[in-house]
């Protein structure tokens, strides 16, 4: 006989959410979730929502963090997908402790760079002052 546990995961087994913490501009968060699902998309998982946390707090004591903790526990989701792992926490021993939580519920996490595209890759020379002017 299956367990409610085991028959949540045969039937949501690509169902994952998102996580970021930011304090940027709306448009630029908005941009970091459309490449989240995005990655989503091609790891072949349903991202059901992003989570966006806005506050100051990194504490691992947070009330988004809670409702992750949740949907893993009960499992709901089988993936998380995060921008850093900074995002979670600043705490080592707190991340440790979170990534155990995941694994113990067979949660796996993606780490997704939300920002490579605006990120400056043009090199160029440094500045000399106006020496060469």
């Amino acid at each position: 006989m299956k367990s409610n546990n085991s028959f949540m995961r045969t039937v949501n087994g690509n169902l994952a959410v998102g996580f970021i913490k930011s304090r940027k501009a709306e448009h630029k968060v908005v941009d970091f979730c459309e490449k989240m699902i995005s990655a989503g998309d091609k790891e072949g998982c349903e991202i059901l929502c992003v989570d966006v946390d806005r506050g100051g707090s990194r504490d691992i004591d947070r009330p988004q963090l809670d409702e992750i903790y949740r949907a893993m526990e009960m499992s709901i989701i089988n993936h998380l997908f995060i921008r850093s792992f900074d995002d979670i926490s600043e705490d080592t021993e707190d991340l440790v402790a979170f990534m155990q939580f995941a694994s113990d519920n067979m949660v796996l996490i993606h780490v997704v760079d939300v920002e490579q595209e605006s990120k400056n890759t043009d090199v160029t020379e440094p500045w000399d002052g106006g020496a060469g002017c």
